[in-house]
């Protein structure tokens, strides 16, 4: 063998050794809103700096709830060419254009499916069925390798207009949504993705413990530009926007997630589509400290840890 043969052999030779090597990309499915949107914002980043790639497929609308989705898979098997048929589309493909919820578990192949009902009714378990089981079913039979996880949401911030007259509660409205994906769950055997449990776990700590209102900002009158102290927030919250004349006002989202709330959304998702503990992650966003990052890997961890001790006990003869 000559020496540039032998080179060449060498070459095809550790070429082989990478491509075993490198890992195959777990593939995910979300049938939900923007909160799955949010909860997985990070995940590709964490996915390829841990290698252990993530390929998503969304099928998310903004505000949508199960019903709807329900509604589109129906208009789907009656008319896949109609236009309630294909309602979704992926913003990191844009050239693929609009697709079904048949078309997206059928091409994606996935190992995981998510489902979730939307934010508002996500504490009601009356508003979880029929379409619940609707959308199980389509899961099982376009994507019948896949595992489905019940993406349990998280409680609005405690400063949310629902909470002001102390009948509903951050704290009512998680234990609510925590028992109606439990039931899901239960109902038709699948694991539950712990997303909301971590942002309360990471509320009961000192770095994430939002403190409202404060008492030196003006509500009433703001200074333009001027903010409130939102400090320990997992959520977007008090923002200046622009309306349609150019004008700015102050407006509030006590819902969705911000980069703390992402970061923690995705480090949930990590650990449980890849079984490797969040603790184990050293990348984090721009924004985050070390000690907030830590603090919020710590509480996925817990989380994902806390659920899977319940379902073995659950499992347990």
């Amino acid at each position: 063998m000559t020496v540039l043969s032998r080179r060449f052999a060498i070459l095809l030779l550790a070429g082989g050794v990478l491509a075993q090597e490198r890992p195959a990309p777990v593939k995910l499915v979300t049938v939900g809103n923007s909160f799955a949107n949010n909860a997985t914002f990070f995940l590709r980043e964490i996915g390829e700096r841990q290698g252990a790639p993530v390929e998503m497929t969304p099928a998310n609308i903004g505000g949508c709830d199960l019903a709807r989705h329900a509604r589109h898979l129906k208009a789907y098997y009656e008319d896949p060419a109609g236009a309630e048929s294909r309602p979704y589309r992926d913003a990191a493909r844009p050239e693929r254009g609009a697709y079904s919820l048949v078309e997206a578990l059928e091409s994606a192949d996935p190992d995981y499916v998510t489902l979730q009902q939307v934010s508002g009714d996500s504490y009601k378990p009356e508003t979880f069925e029929p379409y619940a089981g609707e959308l199980v079913a389509a899961i099982r039979r376009h994507a019948p390798r896949a595992r489905i996880l019940a993406l349990q949401t998280w409680a609005y911030r405690a400063d949310h207009p629902w909470f002001a007259s102390g009948e509903l509660t951050q704290e009512k409205m998680f234990a609510g949504l925590r028992e109606a994906y439990a039931r899901l769950a239960a109902r038709y055997g699948l694991e539950v993705l712990p997303v909301g449990e971590a942002f309360q776990i990471a509320r009961a700590t000192a770095l994430w413990r939002f403190v409202h209102p404060d008492l030196a900002f003006d509500y009433a009158s703001p200074a333009p530009g001027s903010l409130p102290n939102q400090s320990g927030s997992l959520v977007v919250g008090w923002s200046w926007r622009k309306s349609g004349a150019g004008a700015q006002s102050l407006g509030l989202d006590a819902k969705h997630a911000n980069t703390a709330g992402r970061y923690l959304g995705a480090c949930v998702f990590h650990e449980v589509l890849t079984g490797r503990s969040a603790l184990g992650l050293a990348w984090r966003p721009e924004g985050l400290s070390e000690a907030q990052a830590e603090s919020l890997r710590m509480a996925a961890h817990l989380a994902v840890f806390a659920q899977r001790e319940a379902g073995a006990a659950r499992r347990a003869p």
